[in-house]
Parts: C-alpha cells; structure tokens; sequence
C-alpha cells in the first residue's frame, strides 16, 4: 500500500458545524483496495476505513466533521476525500486566494485584483487571472465546481471561469444580471468542427452577494449544470477530451464581459459527479 498524502483543511462557506465539530482537521487518503480516512486535532487522532478504494489527494470539509474526536466518525461528510473515494477518482482543487500562483501554477495577473477575506475580488472592468494550465486536458469526463459571490453592481453578462485548450476548443462559466440584484448562470462548451452547447434558464434566479457553488458537468454525452447541486438545465453535446490550455479567472481570455464579485475555490473532478456530492453553501 502507498504512503499516504496528508493535508491541511480548512472549513469555509458551506462548513456546518455538527456536534462536536473541528474547525481545522488533517486528513489522509491512503490508495489501495482499502483505504483510510484520518482527522488529528491538538495530537488525538480517529481513523476510519474506507468503504472502497482510496486516492491520494486533499479535500475540503464543507459540511461536517463532527464527532471527529470525540464518538467517532460515523457521520464523515468529506468532499474530495471522501467523495473521491466513493467515486474513484481525486478532485484537482484550486484555492483562489492569491495572485502569482493557482493551484501551482503560475499566472498572469490582469489588471489589480485583490485579495480579501480568503478570495480574489475582481472590480468588473479590468481585473482578471490567467492560469497556466487547463484542468480538463485528457478527460472524457468531468466535472467543474466554483465557489463564487456576483456584485449586484458587475455587468450584465459575465465570463468568471473559462478553460480553452489550443485548438479552441473550450468551456466557459457566466452569470446574467439582471440589475435588480438577481443573476442567472450561463454555461457553454464547444469543440472545434462540432456544434456547441449552451445551457440558460433566466426564471433560475439567484441573489448576488451571496456565496453559491455552482457546477458545468459533463458525462461524455450530456452537458449539465447546476446552482448549489441542484441541477437547473442540460442538453447533448460531443465535447471528447481538451487539450493542453489556460484557464481565465474573472474575464474571458479575450479580455471581454470581466467579471465582478469574488471567487474563492475551484474544484475539477475527472468523473461526472452524482448530484448529492456536489458541493452547496448551507
């Protein structure tokens, strides 16, 4: 059996404190047939097998840890671990929350994003980050999470998260405003010499200044997404894998329809998440 990867995780929007819940736990996934979930807190520690197969990876606890050292950990909610486990496969997870590098890779800073209270805020008229690198590269399926807060006051419509391999092909992730302090997510994803697919529902509204998760998922045949798992529309698309790219935070990588609001997390899973283990702000 490998050694495992341990890391640091943090609570944030969408931690529900239950019980006896940890604020900060660590935790460790062990590959093999059989694996391990582990949460350390101030020395004590409690283990508890996996079900199934296990990946190294780290993940964010975003709704309980509760018990953790105290009756056990029988009611683990750990999304990344837990749900990489039970899917078999390890999310990519890029913390938004500074300038020069997302999830270890280098950017390009657009403009003067800033950094506050764990994410990077971005003004709507100039600001941007350009990553190096393209999380969907290779992958037949996947899915693609953004923890995320729309200013009532950003532009009507807004490109916050795109993924573009050389070739064009690409897949982007956009808000509607309306003006009045709602806003309607926009997705679409295109492969070259294909038709694309966009998904828009305007009567799905959602209040800007609030933290959402949203979520673009694609199982090789259907493009779907959905605002705090729960999903809002789908349709047919041939995408197949992507290839090597960048990936746009805030703007579009044309640097048109910037983006106002916050953006703190992403999350790439390479496998078409169920939508009960989709990440949602309680």
């Amino acid at each position: 059996m490998m050694a495992a990867k341990m890391a640091s995780v943090r609570d944030g929007p969408g931690f529900k404190r239950g019980g006896a819940a940890s604020s900060r736990c660590a935790v460790k996934a062990t590959t093999g047939t059989a694996g391990e979930l582990t949460a350390e807190r101030g020395g004590r520690r409690k283990v508890a097998r996996t079900r199934g197969r296990a990946r190294q990876g780290e993940g964010v606890i975003t709704r309980r840890c509760f018990l953790a050292l105290g009756g056990g950990l029988a009611a683990w909610a750990v999304s990344g671990v837990a749900g990489a486990e039970e899917n078999g496969a390890a999310p990519s997870v890029w913390r938004v929350e500074a300038l020069k590098e997302i999830g270890g890779h280098a950017t390009d800073v657009i403009g003067a994003p800033k950094i506050g209270a764990g994410a990077v805020v971005f003004d709507g008229e100039k600001d941007g980050l350009l990553v190096a690198n393209n999380p969907l590269a290779g992958l037949a399926t996947w899915t693609v999470e953004v923890l995320f807060k729309a200013d009532e006051t950003g532009p009507a419509e807004q490109r916050f998260w795109h993924a573009q391999d050389v070739a064009g092909a690409r897949v982007l992730i956009e808000t509607r405003l309306d003006g009045m302090g709602s806003w309607w997510l926009d997705t679409y994803a295109v492969k070259p010499g294909q038709e694309g697919r966009t998904l828009i529902d305007p009567k799905r509204r959602h209040a800007t200044g609030k933290w959402h998760w949203v979520a673009l998922r694609y199982d090789g045949k259907t493009l779907a997404h959905f605002v705090n798992g729960e999903k809002e529309r789908e349709g047919e698309v041939v995408l197949g894998p992507m290839g090597e790219g960048k990936t746009s935070l805030g703007v579009r990588q044309n640097r048109v329809h910037w983006f106002k609001g916050a953006m703190r997390e992403v999350r790439v899973t390479p496998v078409a998440l169920a939508e009960g283990k989709l990440q949602r702000v309680e």
